[in-house]
């Protein structure tokens, strides 16, 4: 197995849905498959995004041809248009406010 290779199959392990970032993906095949040349995997990372096996975004790492990860609930930001006038009644200047403290 090339250390392109071993790299697909770090990425598809990985499966974040961000893709997998160039440390990760050196942590993996440190564990995995015992590859600590940092210099060696840089240029396999290039060589497979030259030669379309991988697909880079920023410094992120994705498998070609894969299919992306759907983005998790919990960080879909939702946005909710407020019009003026919902809520609670407005405090006017000068209204008295009553706190408590427990």
């Amino acid at each position: 197995m090339t250390v392109l290779d071993q790299i697909i199959v770090a990425i598809r392990a990985i499966s974040d849905y961000k893709g997998a970032s160039s440390q990760a993906i050196k942590k993996y095949l440190k564990s995995e498959f015992n590859v600590d040349n940092a210099n060696l995997i840089k240029k396999n990372l290039k060589a497979g995004v030259q030669k379309k096996k991988l697909e880079q975004e920023g410094q992120r790492f994705y498998v070609a041809g894969d299919e992306r990860l759907a983005v998790p609930e919990e960080d879909v930001v939702k946005i909710k248009d407020v019009d003026i006038g919902e809520g609670e009644e407005e405090v006017v200047t000068g209204s008295t406010v009553d706190v408590q403290c427990e």
